[in-house]
């Protein structure tokens, strides 16, 4: 791809190639792994759209094998309703074609501009190809607050709040989850997204034997980004549980929580907890 050019310009609005040389201009406009991709040297094929001479949108991502990978499409506010967007797409189709065969992006709806993205996708050509045991939920508070089964689990005094947990044993269970491969919040438990007043641990003697850890997006979304039990069964329900309490007496009750599932196991443990829960995360497929 690397003789490919990029060719589209018009009087006010122009495409062209994010490189080293103007990658200072666009960076606001693409997402942050995408940005230090660039920074590192790695592959990443990236495009600018300039209008009157301002960086106003982005499109990035990465090709393997047969696939690219899409990480990246934004367009400022100001920019928008302009064509800007679509001359993106259209440009970085004919940069893909015959190089690819498949053009994929994930992301979670969690705001009206999601929404509008995944409409202006599916215009483009894309299908949603999500399964629903490998997806993410959004759950009502409320409903968990009103969950039977929940209502009767008891409280134990081994399960706490992150922020009351010991900072060494932290420290030790997020090195030991590392070597396990267990997973693991990005930043660890002491992370500026987690919110250790939601969160919980088992704390048993001297080790944390199981945790339930909430992050919160810079959007201000919750999300249970990581979760492990290596004790008994019962004390999943028992960390649910505190996180609950947790939640609720820090938050809105009509608030929502995101939740991942990886398995159609924790997609139906997910509809138990709210049969309303709704899927918001999305896989877009495109043929070329």
């Amino acid at each position: 791809m690397a003789g490919k050019k990029v060719t589209f310009t018009d009087e006010d609005m122009d495409i062209g190639l994010i490189d080293e040389s103007n990658l200072g201009s666009f960076r606001s406009l693409m997402m942050q792994d995408a940005v230090e991709a660039m920074e590192s040297g790695e592959p990443v094929i990236s495009l600018g759209l300039v209008v009157s001479g301002v960086a106003a949108g982005a499109v990035a991502g990465f090709a393997y094998d047969d696939v690219f990978e899409m990480t990246s499409l934004y367009v400022a506010p100001a920019y928008r309703k302009r064509g800007g967007g679509q001359k993106l797409l259209d440009e970085l189709f004919d940069i893909l074609a015959g190089e690819v065969s498949q053009i994929r992006v994930d992301f979670s709806v969690t705001l009206s501009e999601h929404e509008d993205m995944e409409k202006f996708l599916m215009k483009n050509g894309f299908t949603d190809i999500t399964r629903e045991n490998n997806s993410m939920f959004k759950v009502s508070l409320s409903a968990l607050s009103q969950n039977e089964m929940l209502k009767k689990v008891p409280e134990s005094p081994k399960v706490i709040t992150m922020s009351e947990a010991d900072d060494y044993l932290l420290r030790k269970e997020h090195k030991r989850a590392m070597a396990a491969g267990d997973p693991v919040p990005f930043g660890g438990f002491s992370s500026s997204t987690v919110r250790k007043d939601l969160s919980a641990v088992y704390a048993d003697g001297d080790e944390i034997s199981g945790y339930v850890v909430i992050e919160e997006s810079g959007e201000g979304t919750l999300c249970v980004s990581s979760a492990l039990n290596r004790g008994n069964t019962k004390v999943f329900p028992l960390m649910l549980k505190k996180v609950l309490d947790n939640l609720l007496l820090n938050c809105d009750e009509d608030a929502s929580l995101m939740v991942p599932v990886i398995s159609s196991v924790s997609a139906g443990i997910v509809k138990k907890l709210d049969p309303g829960a709704a899927q918001v995360y999305r896989l877009l497929e495109k043929t070329l």
